[in-house]
């Protein structure tokens, strides 16, 4: 069964996520890049941000062999500090995930912790449009995530950023029939 969307769109709307971080990064002052807004939150912009471009990398990574093992991700703490950096890592990523544009869908096995008493991660099948999936519903999550702290930290915030695309179509839609 083909997937409803291609790999092609998949794939170019991370991309498209992934440049929307890229663009916020750069206009984002260091401070408030690496900033914990306490009481409300234990983890930075710089940390969120870090754990999204853990997962691609490790995506990534694993990719070749089939067997994704999102459990053994590196957690590079420089992505949570360096702003650079971190815009460095994401452009590597894009690339990356470019070349995976014409190819067909294919099957995966995935392994990652669902529970924390089991000494490792479950395996799973899974597909590349799947995962390609997953990686863009990760992504939108930690980007709600990351327009709070923001906006706790007095950052002007597109409307957009961290909204599920699903709930823009939903909001668009009942606007048009209103």
């Amino acid at each position: 069964m083909e997937p409803l969307l291609s790999i092609s769109q998949l794939v170019s709307s991370n991309i498209n996520s992934l440049t929307t971080a890229k663009d916020i990064l750069m206009d984002l002052p260091s401070e408030c890049y690496c900033k914990v807004e306490k009481p409300y939150f234990d983890s930075s912009i710089g940390k969120h941000t870090r754990h999204i471009l853990d997962h691609y990398l490790c995506f990534l990574r694993d990719f070749p062999s089939k067997l994704i093992n999102y459990d053994r991700r590196h957690r590079d703490p420089r992505l949570e500090c360096d702003k650079a950096h971190t815009i460095s890592v994401i452009a590597g990523i894009q690339k990356s995930l470019a070349l995976l544009m014409e190819r067909d869908d294919e099957s995966l096995q995935v392994i990652m912790c669902q529970d924390v008493s089991l000494p490792e991660g479950e395996q799973t099948v899974s597909s590349l449009s799947r995962e390609l999936l997953f990686l863009q519903g990760h992504t939108v999550h930690h980007y709600a995530l990351i327009a709070t702290i923001l906006k706790l930290g007095g950052q002007c915030v597109n409307s957009d950023f961290g909204v599920a695309p699903s709930t823009l179509v939903y909001e668009n839609s009942a606007k048009a029939s209103s």
